[in-house]
């Protein structure tokens, strides 16, 4: 592929429903830029840094996020559906903080659950479980459960064993 090579310095600029196609964009430094609405397809954005960005209503699908890292993202809600989460690490995951924007005082939030999922080599460690909801009670045969839920399983416990 033969390419024009041509920095641009685009400044208050509107290039809405502009079309790029096979074009190298490497390297660039945009600061307050909205990308809203955009569609990208079969585009290599590996090692690119976000920063105060607001993705919310973002699909991504067939993507490669390995190594990725998050940090002080707002979660709520989202769903993560067909993944391969092994090696994946959450540290520090908690409720909204008075002052965030999605804080609520009565401390009511959609539970974090898991579907059909397979947590197989799993760890559980430091994490508080507090409410029954917490507790898996998709299969009422606990036999199945297998060792693989014992933290939650222990989480029941402990809950039951400190409210009597």
């Amino acid at each position: 592929m033969n390419l024009k090579v041509e920095p641009l310095d685009l400044q208050m600029a509107d290039i809405s429903r502009s079309k790029w196609q096979e074009v190298k964009a490497e390297e660039l430094d945009m600061e307050n830029v909205s990308l809203a609405k955009t569609r990208m397809n079969n585009v290599n954005i590996s090692q690119m840094t976000l920063n105060d960005v607001n993705m919310s209503g973002i699909k991504i699908s067939n993507t490669n996020l390995s190594g990725a890292g998050i940090q002080h993202a707002n979660f709520s809600h989202a769903v993560i559906d067909h993944v391969h989460l092994f090696g994946t690490e959450f540290h520090n995951v908690v409720l909204p903080m008075e002052g965030d924007g999605n804080y609520n005082p009565d401390g009511q939030y959609k539970p974090v659950s898991f579907h059909s999922c397979n947590l197989s080599n799993g760890q559980f460690r430091k994490y508080v479980c507090t409410k029954k909801d917490s507790v898996i009670h998709s299969s009422s045969k606990w036999d199945e459960l297998s060792l693989l839920f014992f933290p939650i399983i222990y989480c029941k416990a402990a809950s039951t064993a400190a409210s009597a």
